[in-house]
């Protein structure tokens, strides 16, 4: 056990009823809000989790500590599941030390936005997190790659998305007096148009055309994707999201349609938004009113290469890596997660 397990879990550990799931549980004590008393938190989870059935040696990460690291430490010393308390950072690195083993993800999502709970349906609050837990029920979800080296569980993005991301938080937490964080984004716009943009997809462009939900497109653009029998497909857009899950960024609903387990990224090409019309448009998903729009064209692959005669930026989950080509796939049901 390792020496910050807490000394009451020792206590309890040689009274631990037989029937009891063994977790280990890798704690965030500084996700969110959890700073303001992460001793009390630590306290309040374990007892939600004991509750439930569930005997779990609580593991505070320290900054510069590799999750991983702990994750594979977790996985070797047999436990039942992996518990990852914390925002989507702590999730992902958890689920990264997971990925192609029996061994399944649980979520006590503690952080700002939670995307990773929110797309399996998994309850904010800790005590109904930990009791969906108990419950056990597993599920095997996708994860992308990008270049073959670069995990990710929510979305990439290229184009503005990749420098617009980071202000996302600062927008979503604004208040209404604070013009800042918009005026950075607004100066961000100006500085970027719509780009030629090639994608090469795995199948034809009307298959994953005819995958994705019928879109609000005028007919002529719709007609022209159907009968498009090559791979790839050339056009102007402003960004574009390949989306695993239906939230990302600042619990942005995406792409709504999106879904886990089917193998396939939803991919979302911005067309020819305005500037204006796409801060219109992300406005209207913060505020929960968002609707298809006759700009975006939407498709449905396992594998897509994106590339540019420009310098277009990339991100994966929020992070930006570097510059088109970029090359994403599915790695299919390759998470067991419980929710």
């Amino acid at each position: 056990m390792d020496s910050r397990a807490r000394t009451a879990q020792d206590r309890e550990s040689k009274v631990m009823d037989s029937k009891l799931l063994r977790a280990c549980l890798l704690l965030n004590p500084v996700s969110g809000d959890a700073s303001i008393s992460n001793h009390n938190l630590a306290s309040e989870i374990w007892s939600a989790l004991r509750a439930a059935g569930i005997w779990a040696e609580t593991i505070e990460t320290q900054i510069g500590e590799s999750v991983l690291e702990l994750t594979h430490r977790a996985v070797a010393h047999g436990n039942s599941m992996v518990i990852a308390a914390g925002g989507d950072g702590t999730v992902s690195e958890v689920a990264k030390g997971l990925i192609n083993t029996q061994i399944p993800l649980g979520i006590v999502p503690l952080g700002t936005y939670n995307n990773m709970a929110r797309n399996l349906g998994i309850p904010l609050n800790i005590a109904a997190a930990c009791d969906v837990l108990a419950r056990g029920r597993t599920r095997r979800i996708d994860v992308g790659i990008a270049n073959e080296a670069h995990l990710f569980f929510e979305a990439a993005g290229v184009g503005v998305d990749a420098p617009l991301f980071p202000l996302g938080e600062e927008i979503k937490n604004a208040k209404w007096w604070t013009f800042k964080p918009f005026w950075e984004a607004a100066k961000l716009l100006r500085r970027f148009k719509p780009v030629r943009i090639n994608f090469e997809f795995d199948r034809p462009v009307a298959a994953a055309y005819e995958q994705s939900l019928r879109s609000n497109a005028p007919k002529r653009r719709q007609q022209k994707y159907q009968r498009n029998r090559n791979s790839e497909l050339a056009t102007r857009a402003f960004l574009v999201v390949i989306a695993n899950g239906k939230h990302y960024g600042s619990a942005f609903t995406i792409s709504p349609h999106a879904v886990l387990d089917d193998g396939l990224f939803h991919v979302s090409v911005f067309r020819r938004f305005s500037k204006r019309e796409l801060l219109r448009h992300f406005a209207a998903i913060y505020l929960g009113r968002r609707r298809y729009d006759p700009k975006i064209d939407t498709f449905r692959v396992a594998e897509l290469r994106v590339s540019s005669n420009s310098q277009i930026p990339w991100h994966i989950d929020g992070r930006q890596l570097g510059y088109l080509p970029l090359k994403l796939k599915t790695l299919r049901r390759a998470l067991t997660v419980i929710s």
